[in-house]
């Protein structure tokens, strides 16, 4: 079982890497069509495709809050973090501290564990980006994080969990910025020669 969710990892790590690749590549002339077709914001912090660019952000806007709680609330998705860290933390209540943003984003995913385990969730990859194998981009994110929830119903219930939003500040002065995106699995094909 773990070798299957390891080769799923693998396999939607490198499917994102691959979107992003394309994306970064599509001519100028043919991006307003592709980016008409993307639901964008007056929100600056929104990820959006704009030269070519990825921005992260730390919250999701409207639009994606609204992707997020309609359709399949039931079947369970695979949470794909691409994250950058700040490079020192920086706390919203202005406490001092000499945490660098990474040490910072350590402590709230130390303290989330709990949080996932009493929904059923789990982390279940986490991992360095060391390099950019093909295709190019602006900036490669400092880490990579995939987390399976049983469904976006209990994803949701443990973020409007109060003791929960008491550790977001950690993650909060720890990240620049991050790209969230949701995927769902779907049965590898088996070669039964």
């Amino acid at each position: 079982m773990r070798l299957l969710i390891t080769i799923f990892v693998i396999t939607v790590i490198s499917i994102t890497v691959l979107w992003f690749i394309r994306l970064s590549i599509i001519p100028n002339e043919n991006k307003s069509m592709l980016s008409s077709g993307l639901p964008m914001s007056e929100d600056k912090h929104e990820t959006a495709l704009s030269d070519n660019v990825f921005t992260n952000a730390l919250r999701p806007n409207a639009k994606q809050i609204t992707r997020l709680v309609t359709g399949d609330n039931k079947s369970p998705i695979y949470m794909v973090n691409l994250l950058k860290f700040k490079k020192y933390a920086n706390y919203p209540d202005k406490r001092l501290t000499t945490l660098s943003g990474q040490e910072a984003y350590s402590i709230y995913a130390e303290e989330l564990e709990p949080y996932l385990k009493q929904v059923g969730g789990e982390i279940i990859f986490k991992g360095e980006v060391n390099n950019l194998l093909i295709g190019t981009i602006d900036e490669l994110w400092d880490a990579v994080a995939v987390v399976y929830y049983p469904s976006k119903n209990v994803l949701l219930k443990m973020i409007n969990n109060t003791d929960y939003q008491k550790i977001e500040i950690h993650r909060q002065a720890g990240l620049e910025g991050q790209l969230n995106i949701e995927t769902t699995s779907y049965p590898l094909q088996q070669n039964n020669d």
